[in-house]
Formats: C-alpha cells, structure tokens, sequence
C-alpha cells in the first residue's frame, strides 16, 4: 500500500491538516473498497461450515496446523 500516489501525495504534503486529510480519503477508499471482503470473512468466521474444512485438508497433507 505504500505505493499508491495518494501515500506519497500524503508523505510530501507539508501542511500537516491537508496531510492527514489525504491519509484519511487513501484509507478510507481502502476499506471501501475491502468492505465487502471484510463482510464476508466476518460472515465465514462464524459459520461452522468452513471451519470444519480445516480437518479434512491438514489430514490430507500430513499436517496438524489449520491450513
């Protein structure tokens, strides 16, 4: 993420206000654009469905971590 203009725009910025006005509009385009994704991880992680997938694939391997 450091590498997006919005970063560097920010980082050059000499005005400390308009500084962290542009970190706050870069990161707030972050997360709306990750809000869906972070809906649906949240979703899945209460749903015992895919937490019992971790069994059959770490058998499979050989493994005992949750993969």
């Amino acid at each position: 993420m450091l590498d997006r203009p919005w970063v560097h725009a920010a980082l050059a910025e000499p005005d400390p206000h308009r500084q962290i006005a542009l970190q706050v509009e870069g990161v707030g385009e972050v997360l709306r654009r990750a809000a869906h994704l972070l809906d649906i991880l949240r979703n899945a992680a209460t749903d015992p469905e895919p937490g019992s997938l971790h069994v059959p694939v770490a058998a499979r391997h050989g493994r005992d971590e949750v993969v």
